[in-house]
């Protein structure tokens, strides 16, 4: 499960401590059991939560990840060397190994719905609250049902970026409406030189 304590950290008007905590708790416990009943392992990925200098950092989400997790690892990327600290074991003591690459080691491919779902998130959040005019707000909206809807062939699009796809996305559905306008354009004319041909029709028996 990529960062499990999102739950916990995520903004929510009106939420506080102790009902964020609780939520995160129920969320934990439901995953555990399912895991439990299936036989198989629990594996999250969690951000580290703040800490003094020199000091090995908790996960966030308060000391509950802390204590309910049986192993856990601390994950740090300086340059080219990954660091790797087992922090917590039923077993083992604590130790510390360094693993030193070029620039493809430790690099992690997150599955493109939670990187699409994260850059879309942060773009409501950020980008469309502060668009003043409401015309441009209706029409991030729309692209947001475009993008939500063409996420399998964004996945599929060789693309760097869930950005570079959405952009991609939402040209193709502009261009989608700029065929629709000239459609609809297509039909408004051609029903306006049926009429005028009618009228013309109708000027030359008056003339008769």
């Amino acid at each position: 499960i990529h960062n499990i304590a999102r739950l916990f950290t995520m903004e929510r008007k009106g939420g506080n401590f102790g009902e964020r905590i609780m939520r995160l708790q129920r969320l934990v416990y439901q995953i555990r059991r399912l895991c439990a009943e299936r036989n198989v392992a629990l594996v999250a990925t969690c951000r580290p939560a703040k800490s003094g200098i020199k000091r090995l950092p908790r996960p966030e989400g308060g000391k509950y990840l802390s204590h309910t997790a049986t192993v856990i690892v601390y994950l740090r990327r300086t340059g080219n060397v990954i660091s790797a600290t087992l922090i917590k074991h039923p077993n083992r003591p604590r130790k510390k190994i360094n693993l030193t690459g070029g620039d493809g080691l430790g690099r992690i491919t997150l599955p493109f719905r939670i990187v699409f779902q994260e850059e879309l998130n942060n773009l409501k959040r950020t980008y469309r609250e502060a668009l003043m005019d409401s015309g441009r707000r209706e029409a991030f909206d729309s692209l947001a049902k475009a993008w939500s809807s063409e996420q399998g062939a964004m996945s599929y699009a060789r693309i760097l970026t869930a950005l570079e796809a959405m952009l991609l996305t939402a040209a193709i559905d502009n261009r989608k409406l700029i065929m629709e306008l000239l459609e609809e354009n297509a039909k408004i004319r051609s029903r306006l030189e049926k009429i005028l041909e009618k009228l013309e029709g109708q000027h030359e028996i008056q003339d008769e």
